[in-house]
């Protein structure tokens, strides 16, 4: 009877540790598809994590009967998930600009502030110097001034500079066509200066 009684655990044990790795290894699989429906689950330290250990220490304490199901890590996950607080919504991305943009803002053309520069620099500068508009007038010549920044000649009078980014927009451009730049009056040396500046398309309420 001994002997019988001997036999009969030597088949048992072995078909205990099979079903307990077994068991495991179920487990694993629940718990990789769990980090896969949650991404944050499997980031060290991440607050999905932190909650998900914790809620697994709360269940494990409690005797909760999920803790006997193979799929508890699915289980848990889903449970802690429904509790996060909502991730913040990402802001509309904010469209890029387009180089050329319809624009309404003041406007003088390139002919007029030569003019009001050959008849007094002074006078003028207290009208223009500093300021932001748009200037039209003819491209008479363009290139890179020494700094190498690329600059936009109109009507022989006004140096434009660009930035170097809009070089490519520049090149594209006919001498003798006429033009909208906006940018800030710098005074003048040998030409009247403009920096900063942006082509532009004026409105037709200008």
């Amino acid at each position: 009877m001994l002997l019988a009684s001997m036999k009969a655990s030597w088949l048992i044990a072995p078909l205990l540790v099979a079903a307990s790795a077994g068991w495991a290894q179920t487990a694993n699989d629940y718990m990789a598809e769990a980090k896969t429906r949650y991404p944050q689950l499997a980031v060290a330290g991440s607050p999905m994590s932190q909650a998900f250990a914790a809620a697994v220490k709360k269940a494990q304490d409690a005797g909760d009967p999920v803790m006997k199901g193979v799929d508890w890590p699915v289980v848990i996950a889903q449970e802690v998930a429904a509790q996060m607080p909502a991730a913040p919504a990402a802001p509309a991305p904010t469209p890029p600009p387009t180089a050329e943009e319809l624009v309404t803002g003041p406007i003088i053309s390139a002919a007029n502030l030569a003019s009001a520069y050959k008849a007094n620099e002074a006078a003028a500068d207290a009208s223009y110097k500093n300021k932001v508009f748009i200037v039209t007038g003819k491209m008479t010549d363009f290139g890179r001034d020494t700094q190498n920044a690329p600059f936009v000649i109109l009507n022989g009078d006004i140096e434009c500079t660009f930035a170097d980014a809009d070089n490519g927009l520049i090149v594209t451009k006919a001498l003798g066509t006429q033009a909208a730049i906006a940018g800030s009056c710098d005074g003048k040396t040998k030409y009247i200066q403009m920096s900063n500046c942006k082509f532009r398309v004026v409105s037709h309420s200008h």
